[in-house]
């Protein structure tokens, strides 16, 4: 499984980077808390850059995203691969 984070639009490119980065980790850190493995769970932080909704402060943007991974897949690193 991949754990996605995501942000809105709202902030500086790099800050929105850095803030899915930490939502994503956050969620990781609660799934090996309670005895997943870290190797399990890839993360991947997207940003800003898959926005759900085009308004930047919509709260559907700021999200965190679980995707299946069959084996040899690896996590998305585009909006499109989503």
């Amino acid at each position: 499984m991949c754990i996605v984070g995501h942000a809105s639009a709202e902030g500086g490119e790099d800050y929105n980077l850095q803030l899915s980065k930490e939502r994503e980790a956050k969620v990781k850190g609660y799934m090996t808390a309670r005895g997943l493995a870290d190797s399990r769970l890839p993360p991947t932080g997207m940003g800003e850059s898959c926005q759900l909704v085009p308004q930047a402060t919509q709260p559907l943007n700021r999200r965190v995203e679980f995707h299946r991974l069959d084996d040899g897949e690896s996590c998305p690193a585009t909006c499109t691969e989503l």
